[in-house]
């Protein structure tokens, strides 16, 4: 019987973990109940360095409003297994405490997954609405969300809201377009179209290069050609400045790809229908209610 694949590592390399440290890390672990303990290492799914309460209902699978969340959250705090942040977020107690939830994320390999891709749609989501609210001058795809029940994305009062949320997850956006691009295509190359105008705004042509390029692989194994068409033309005006040759190659892709599905700009919408509504948090609690 073939070996079954190796997923990769979320968290490919760990710093070294203090043992003396750890053996304090594990006993306020072991002393959760059963739901909080899915709960930290679902968490360990978190690509980034602090994470919001909504984030970790998306992980739980929970609606917004559930009590559930908010209690683990509280015994988390009072363990010692997290703190809140400056601005009112959750992190991590410390580096220990976050490489152990790492761990016990990789360890739990399947059973942490539909938390991972709920968190990445709702990272979607999210900045799906920080771009509509921002304004990027280009036609809306619709998006597409997988998962069983509604998606929440965060709720923006307007544009300074919606930028600075962008500017804040930057490091979690990075380190989420890595993995996508290893596990979720799908959500890889609709994640690439979302950012374009944080690109747009703060330009940084490594990370929109290698996200594009990433982004170009993801659509086409989706075998998605209005989103082919979208990256390769967002991709074509990034190169373009730097390797002239690789953005010509690009536009004639676009032609190429745009004709077959009877375009030659950008399509208007080329996804299929969203199984999943995705929901404003305000949505979701009056989902919840109903």
């Amino acid at each position: 019987m073939p070996a079954a694949p190796v997923r990769p590592s979320r968290h490919p390399i760990a710093p070294d973990t203090d043992e003396r440290l750890l053996s304090a890390v594990i006993p306020a672990y072991d002393a959760l109940p059963p739901y909080e303990q899915s709960l930290v290492r679902q968490l360990g799914c978190h690509p980034g360095t602090h994470f919001t309460r909504l984030q970790a209902c998306a992980l739980s699978g929970m609606p917004t409003e559930a009590v559930t969340v908010d209690a683990a959250l509280i015994n988390m705090l009072e363990a010692r297994l997290i703190r809140r942040t400056a601005d009112g977020h959750f992190a991590f107690y410390d580096d220990t405490v976050r490489t152990h939830a790492h761990q016990l994320a990789d360890a739990a390999g399947r059973e942490t997954e539909p938390a991972e891709r709920r968190l990445y749609e709702h990272y979607l989501l999210s900045a799906a609405e920080a771009a509509r609210l921002l304004g990027s001058g280009r036609n809306r795809l619709q998006r597409r969300y997988k998962s069983p029940g509604p998606i929440v994305g965060e709720c923006f009062d307007g544009h300074e809201m919606a930028w600075n949320w962008m500017l804040g997850e930057q490091t979690a956006l990075r380190n989420g377009l890595r993995r996508t691009a290893l596990v979720y295509p799908d959500l890889h190359w609709q994640l690439v179209d979302e950012l374009w105008v944080l690109w747009q705004r703060q330009p940084d042509h490594q990370w929109a290069m290698e996200a594009h390029h990433t982004g170009l692989q993801a659509a086409r194994a989706c075998g998605d050609q209005a989103g082919i068409v979208r990256i390769l033309t967002s991709y074509s005006v990034i190169a373009h400045p730097i390797d002239p040759e690789l953005g010509d190659d690009l536009l004639r892709q676009v032609r190429e790809h745009g004709t077959r599905i009877g375009e030659d700009t950008l399509p208007r919408s080329g996804c299929s229908t969203s199984s999943t509504t995705p929901l404003s948090p305000s949505e979701g609690r009056r989902h919840a209610s109903a």
